[in-house]
């Protein structure tokens, strides 16, 4: 008798087991199109995100340059500003910085100059080794001023002030000084080669040394200056005033004395060779 397949519990547990694999649903490697997309546009998001944060620190750093360029411009104009202030003073910012330190050497030699010639009041001021050759210098006042030193050759100086003023080793060769008035002023070996003195007063001045070659002095006063050792040959002092001078050892060899009034002056040592003394009033016991 032939058995039914179909009775076989065995075989009816296996096709059962093959119908539920069968019926149970595939499960897919992919994620859901949603997640996707929602991760996408996040990600998108981020780098927009990104890109404008870089956009930003970009258009920071412009404005940083621009700010930072405007700034440099603006301390370049102000240095520049402030050049052109170191290059150009008024009268009275240079008055102002000469009566807080008394000098003008810190301005440099050309702003010395330019103060000088434009102003008229220089007493007791400090003009040691300056450089003021060929000015114009007429009618101002150094009375009492410093100018050991300083070289005024060639300039101009009729109708000014120098009473009590320092001036050891200035040179004055070729100066006008017509009318000047030097009284009690110091000229220790100062230079006065072929100056114009003509009228101008020296009385107690101290000239020790000093050189007066071939100086014009006519009608000049030098009474009680001391002219020690003072070289005035060729000079002309016809009529000038020398009474009382300290004349020892001074050079007067072909000095022009006509007329000039030499009274009471202390001749020693004096060499007087070729001297023009015509009309000229000499010292008493004088030979």
């Amino acid at each position: 008798m032939t058995q039914n397949n179909n009775d076989d519990p065995k075989l009816d547990i296996d096709t059962t087991e093959d119908r539920a694999v069968s019926e149970q649903p595939e499960i897919s490697d992919e994620k859901p199109a949603e997640t996707t997309a929602e991760s996408d546009d996040t990600t998108t998001e981020e780098k927009v995100s990104v890109d404008k944060t870089i956009e930003v620190d970009d258009e920071t750093t412009a404005e940083d340059d621009i700010i930072a360029d405007e700034q440099d411009k603006t301390d370049d104009d102000k240095e520049s500003e402030e050049n052109d202030d170191d290059e150009t003073f008024t009268d009275e910012e240079l008055l102002d910085a000469s009566t807080d330190f008394g000098i003008f050497d810190s301005f440099g030699g050309r702003m010395v100059r330019s103060r000088v010639e434009n102003n008229d009041e220089f007493g007791g001021q400090l003009f040691v080794e300056e450089d003021l050759s060929g000015l114009d210098l007429r009618h101002k006042n150094f009375a009492g001023a410093n100018l050991n030193g300083a070289n005024l050759s060639g300039s101009h100086l009729s109708g000014s002030k120098l009473r009590g003023a320092s001036l050891e080793y200035v040179n004055l060769g070729r100066a006008k000084l017509l009318q000047v008035n030097l009284s009690g002023a110091v000229l220790t070996k100062a230079n006065l080669s072929r100056a114009n003195l003509d009228r101008a007063y020296f009385n107690g001045s101290y000239l020790v040394g000093a050189n007066l070659i071939q100086a014009y002095a006519q009608g000049a006063s030098f009474s009680g200056a001391n002219l020690s050792n003072a070289n005035l040959s060729g000079a002309d002092l016809s009529g000038a005033d020398l009474r009382g001078a300290e004349l020892t050892g001074a050079n007067l060899s072909g000095t022009i004395l006509t007329k000039a009034n030499l009274g009471g002056a202390n001749l020693t040592g004096a060499n007087l060779t070729g001297a023009v003394l015509a009309g000229a009033t000499m010292p008493i016991g004088w030979r």
